[in-house]
Formats: structure tokens, sequence, C-alpha cells
């Protein structure tokens, strides 16, 4: 039994199938596949089915004779091609006219017939029974004299055109109401609608048929009504030969051809506008993308260097501290022993003052200066970490977040000394799962940001909140400063977008924290509209330890591309948002495989895989609980509305136009592997 309940709902769902089935048969190539023929054919027998459910006989037979024609035909060539897609339009044709009846209106009587006619017609077309140069029209007649219609429709027939006849101005307006015909012979005189009114309704509608009127009382006065109502005609009857008539439709098939070709100009027009003006913007990116490389090699490069220097001078300095340290810890042990002695020697001298309070004081000093020590390998710890390049491959330790926030603070204590006030408002807060040098390394740049962005204020204020939640940890970094605009703030995390002095800033702190805050599962935002004297909040969120045991510890990411080039550009660009573990397919085989044994969740499909076409994969995908889950995104090569939409409607969360942006392509890939909203 079907699932399709109403003629309506059944219309609905043929025209999306039919609209599926058309772009298998359109394309750049000079021939149709046999893959594209069969394509077609499963949606149309798909419709088959439903038809018999829905006991529309006369639909279903012809939409079985449909697909035994496509199966005879090893490919099509282009006229093969668009007879076919003609098909579909009687299709439409029949479907429109049962619509119309199911509403009561009237309707041309003998619609299942034309139907089966017109698509037998197009078959001979199809199987190569008919050449192209002999090919006819969809031509409309309605007269309500009998003779001249039976003379008409059996002249036109005979010229190869396919031919509806009706009595009367209603059943004419009806079938025109379908937008089937392109040409139409109407008599100026007929029951309940006259041929005048047919013209009327026609450019109401908006309809595209060419009209030519028919008339027994020739008169200047008629002609010159019907051309004002959009007849593009105007013949006599009685006839006197046929031939004055065919050279009439002669002439209505060249208006007919050149508008069709106008149009088809028009809309080639706007496609290579479009297609340009995307090659323009992907040329901007390519080059914009090449010079956001270039600084980005430039200051790793920096950042190497840098990472030496600072683990050599962190190594520098701990070696004399170490020396220090132990000759303290030495010195402490002496100290005990000589303590007695020295303190007995001062009380038994009462005027020795200095003694006594030489004394009292080298416990404090010793212990100020191991304190001092401490601090000293607080520090250059700190630097060594600061300063590994290996973050990529660390492994995830369970700690207190309040640690990393520590050490934080020690590395960038001279920026926070001077004339800053510190504000401190910690929570007990859950051990995390984390890098804590990458943790560390977020907070440092959310620290210095926030110094350089108080150090024009009178009161210079920063605060550090830390709070617990159901699902993680929050840690708040406030400042007073004059907070960010919004044009400002759309762009914050942007890489290379900074507003510092060239000296101050790469612009990379805010996007690398982002990245590392997205691997470990989290987030980071920002806040401007704040309570009290406070101009900015940055809102680090980590996840507690029991959610990242339970959830995968890295998304899988499935790229389904046959080009290595374009494969590795997005896997070194996903790299550098976070960690994810990235998978390759080169076929729809094989991406059919891998969602299987990987569970991706986001798969990046190109609609141009060699052994199966994009919607086929989609479908296949649809049947296939992994499959189901996962978030695809297509990259198209084609930009017709009506397939973005089909492709939507079998299940891609996302469609890019080649050439596509890279950055907002990798922004997209990573919010849906983290389940964000796009």
């Amino acid at each position: 039994m079907s699932a399709i309940q109403s003629l309506a709902e059944f219309s609905r769902i043929c025209d999306e199938r039919f609209s599926e089935a058309e772009l298998f048969l359109t394309g750049d190539k000079p021939h149709i596949s046999h893959q594209q023929i069969e394509s077609t054919c499963r949606r149309v027998e798909y419709i088959c089915k439903e038809a018999r459910a829905l006991e529309l006989s006369s639909f279903a037979r012809i939409c079985k004779s449909f697909i035994d024609v496509l199966r005879s035909q090893h490919q099509l060539n282009s006229f093969a091609a668009g007879a076919a897609r003609e098909v579909f339009d009687c299709l439409r044709f029949y479907l429109a006219i049962e619509n119309m009846i199911a509403e009561g209106r009237k309707a041309p009587s003998d619609y299942a017939e034309f139907a089966n006619n017109a698509c037998k017609e197009l078959y001979r077309r199809i199987t190569g029974e008919v050449n192209q140069d002999e090919t006819g029209m969809r031509f409309l007649i309605a007269d309500d004299e009998d003779v001249v219609r039976t003379y008409l429709e059996e002249l036109m027939l005979d010229e190869g055109h396919i031919v509806m006849a009706v009595r009367d101005g209603e059943e004419a307006m009806a079938a025109l109401d379908t937008g089937f015909f392109e040409l139409m012979f109407t008599d100026i005189n007929m029951p309940y609608a006259s041929g005048l009114d047919v013209l009327r309704y026609a450019r109401e509608a908006n309809i595209n048929t060419a009209i030519v009127i028919i008339t027994g009382y020739a008169s200047v006065e008629n002609a010159a009504e019907a051309i004002r109502y959009g007849a593009y005609d105007y013949i006599t009857k009685p006839f006197t030969d046929s031939e004055s008539l065919l050279t009439t439709v002669e002439r209505a098939r060249e208006h007919i051809n050149l508008k069709r070709s106008n149009r088809q100009l028009m809309r080639d027009l706007k496609y290579k506008n479009r297609e340009l003006q995307r090659y323009a913007e992907g040329l901007e990116d390519a080059l914009a993308n090449l010079e956001e490389k270039n600084r980005a090699l430039i200051h790793a490069d920096r950042m190497a260097t840098l990472g030496v220097l600072v683990a050599g001078l962190a190594h520098e300095i701990n070696n004399p501290n170490t020396f220090i340290r132990g000759n303290l810890q030495t010195l402490e042990k002496f100290w005990q022993i000589l303590e007695p002695h020295l303190a007995k020697i001062a009380g038994e001298a009462d005027t020795n003052s200095k003694l006594r309070f030489a004394v009292e004081e080298t416990p404090v000093l010793l212990h100020d200066m191991m304190v001092g020590t401490d601090r000293i390998t607080r520090i250059t710890s700190g630097l060594r970490s600061f300063a590994r390049t290996d973050t990529a491959h660390e492994e995830m330790s369970v700690i207190d977040p309040e640690i990393c926030i520590e050490h934080a603070l020690n590395l960038i204590s001279n920026r926070l000394r001077l004339g800053v006030e510190l504000e401190k408002d910690f929570t007990p807060l859950p051990k995390i799962k984390c890098s804590e040098q990458q943790i560390t390394q977020v907070l440092v740049n959310l620290l210095v940001n926030a110094a350089d962005a108080i150090e024009d204020r009178p009161t210079p204020k920063v605060k550090i909140s830390t709070r617990a939640i159901p699902d993680g940890v929050e840690i708040l970094i406030y400042d007073n400063g004059q907070g960010i605009p919004d044009e400002v703030k759309q762009k914050i995390f942007d890489p290379f977008f900074t507003t510092k002095p060239v000296d101050r800033g790469t612009g990379l702190g805010l996007s690398i924290s982002l990245g590392i805050a997205r691997s470990h599962g989290g987030s980071l935002s920002i806040e401007t509209e704040l309570d009290g004297d406070w101009g900015t909040c940055f809102k680090l969120f980590l996840p507690n330890q029991n959610t990242v045991e339970h959830e995968p510890k890295q998304p899988v990411i499935l790229i389904a591309e046959t080009r290595e080039s374009a494969y590795r550009t997005l896997e070194t660009g996903l790299q550098s948002l976070g960690t994810y573990i990235i998978r390759m397919a080169d076929s729809a085989e094989k991406l059919l495989e891998e969602v299987d044994k990987c569970k991706p969740s986001v798969i990046v499909l190109d609609s141009a895989l060699p052994d199966m076409d994009c919607l086929e994969v989609l479908e296949q995908l649809s049947n296939e609980p992994a499959g189901k889950t996962a978030q695809i995104i297509v990259i198209s090569d084609h930009s017709g509305k009506d397939f973005k939409e089909c492709l939507l409607n079998l299940g891609a969360k996302q469609v890019f136009l080649k050439p596509c942006k890279l950055n907002a392509l990798l922004d997209c890939i990573s919010d849906l592997a983290l389940n964000k909203k796009v």
C-alpha cells in the first residue's frame, strides 16, 4: 500500500523525481551514458509503482512503456535525451489535467489518449526512428466545428506535430494552463469562452504559447483586436489550400525557435557570467590563501626560532638555579647545626643585638631564597612547555584547570604587575582531560590580549573567574578596556586579523586558541555587553573528564575526492583547525566501504566521482546507518538551483559550488564535526 494519500501529494513527489531524472539526461557530454539512463529509470519505476497503488493505471502504463524504451538504448545522443525530457513534460501534463478534474474544473476529455500518443511520438525520436529535421511542435487546436477541427488535426499530425484538439474555450484554457503547448490555432467564436477570451487568459497567466486566431468573419477590426490581445497571426476560413496554413505554421515555428534560442542564450549568458564571477572569486581566494600561507610560513619559522631561543634560555637559567637551590638546601642543613650554638652565644651576650638579629632573620632569608628558586623553576618549566613544538602528538592528561591558570599567570606576570588590579574569582573545579601545554597557551594568549586592552585605562583591571557547569568547566577572562566593536568582533577569530600595530601582533593568537579549544571538544567565545566596568570577556569552555571519555576522542572526516592535491589541501587546512581523523575515498564504492568502517562525523563529497553519480551516492548513503548519521557536504560543478535543492532533499547538509572558498568550506566542516549549527 502506498504511503502517498492524495493526488496533490503524488503530483508534488512526481515533479521532484522528474526533476532529478531530468538532471541525469542533461550534460555537456555528447552522449548520455547507460548509467545515467539507469538512474533515470529507477526514479520513473518508483513513480510507476506509486501510480499503480493510487489506481492511476493509464499513467502507470505510460511510465512503464517509457522505462522499456529507455532501457532498450545503450546511450542517448543530445536529440534523444531532449525527447526523453519532453516525455516528462507529457507526464506533467497528464497530472495537471488529473488535478484540474479533481478540483472540479472542466478539462479536455481525451487527455489520457493524447498523452499516450504524444509519448509514442517522442519514443520514436528516442529510438532514432525520426530524424531531428522531421520533428514537429506541440500543437493545440481549439474549434467548435468538427469538420475544421478534424481537418487541422489530421494535417498537423501528417506534418509530424504532437496534436491535441478541443471543442471549446474552457477546454482550451485548461490545456494552455498546463504549459505544455508551443503553438495554438483557435477559432475566434466558440462556446463558453471565445478565442479573444483565450488570448486574454494566456496573456494574464503569462503563458508563452504562440496563438493564431481563426475566423470566418475577416475584418480589419477583428484582426487588430486579436493582435492587440497578443495573437501571433490571423487566418480566415474556409481554408482555400493547406499550403497557406503550413506557411503560417512554419513562420510560427521560426518565431518560436527564435524566442527559444533567445531564452537559451540569455540563460547561457547568465550562467557564463556566474561562472566568470566564481572563477574571479576563486582566483581572489587563491591569492589570499597564498598570502596567508606565506605569512603563516614566515610566522611558523619565527616561532620555531623563538622556541629554540626560549628553550635554550630556560635551560641556561635552570642550570645556575639548580646550583643555587642545591647549595641553599645544604646551607639549611648547616644552619640546623649552627643555629643552636649561635642562639646560645647571642643569648649570653645581651648587648650583641646584631648577632641576635642575624640568628632570627637567617631562617627567613633562607626560606625566601628557596621560594625565589621555586618561582624561577616554575617560570623555566613554563617556558620549556610553551616552547615545545610537538603539540599535535601530545598526550592528554587529567589535571586541575587551575594549574594551567597559575602557569599562564607566571608566564605573563611582568605584563600584569605594574599598576594592574588582578581579581581572582575561583570556584572548586572538577579535573578535566586536556593538554596542559595547549590550554596554558590559550590562557596566555587571552591574558596578553587583556593586558593590551587596558594599557591606556587609568585604573586597569583584569579578572579571572572559573565555574563548574554540568558538562564541564568555564574559564572567563575579563578586562575593563573599551570593548570590541561589532565589525571587529565578527572577524576576531580569523587568521591574521589583528588591530594591533605591525610590531605588536600577528593576528594568529586567537585563531590558534580557537583551534585548540575545538580540538578539546570545547569552545572559545567573546562577550562585549557586560555589566559594571568590564569591557570584554573571553569565555573558554572545556568538557569534563566523563564527557570526554564517553564521546569519540576525535571526529572522523571522510573526504570523497579523486584528486590527491584537493584532498591534501583539505587535510592540511583541517589539521590547522583542530584534531581530526581524516580518511580519503577516491571512488563511490570505496566511500560506501569506508562509511561502514570508520563511521564518519562528516562526509565531504565531490559530485564528480567516476563510478556513480552524486544523487545515487546520496541515496545509497541514506540507506546506510552510518550514512544517515553523518553530516554530508557536497562540492558540486552544477550551478542549477533545482540540482542544489535535489541534493539537499536527498540528505546533503550544505552544498558548495566549485571553485569554492576554502576558508568557508573548512569552517563548515569543522562546525559540523563539532555538532554546531551552520
